[in-house]
C-alpha cells in the first residue's frame, strides 16, 4: 500500500514539475543561469532527481524483498528500506531550514 501511494504522489508531483511549475521544465531554457542559484537548481534537478531516485530504490527494494522467505528478516529488511526511502524523501523536500528552504505554512 506504501508504494502504490507513493507511485501517486510521484505522478502528481510529475504532472505538476511539467505541467504548472514555473520552476520546473519551464526552466531548461535557462539551465546554466538556474544552475548558479541554489534555489533554482533544488526545484530544477534535485528535487525530481531525490524523488524519482527514491521511488526507484523503493520499488527495486521490494521487488527483492518478495523473494525472502523468513518474516523475521523480511520485516527487518523492509524496515530498513522504508527508513532509506524516507531519508531520500526528507532530504529532497525544501523544508525551511535549507538553504532553499520554503516556509511551512503560506498565510
Amino acid at each position: 500500500m506504501f508504494a502504490r501511494v507513493f507511485d501517486v504522489q510521484v505522478l502528481l508531483g510529475l504532472f505538476m514539475y511539467c505541467a504548472t511549475s514555473a520552476l520546473g521544465v519551464r526552466m531548461f531554457p535557462h539551465a546554466k543561469e538556474a544552475m548558479k542559484v541554489a534555489s533554482s537548481r533544488f526545484f530544477m534537478i534535485e528535487h525530481v532527481f531525490g524523488m524519482i531516485t527514491a521511488i526507484a530504490v523503493l520499488h527495486i527494494g521490494l521487488a527483492r524483498l518478495r523473494r525472502r522467505e523468513a518474516d523475521v528478516s523480511r520485516h527487518r529488511a523492509t524496515a530498513i528500506l522504508v527508513g532509506i526511502v524516507l531519508l531520500l524523501v526528507f532530504f529532497s523536500i525544501p523544508w525551511p531550514f535549507f538553504p532553499y528552504g520554503r516556509p511551512l505554512l503560506r498565510i
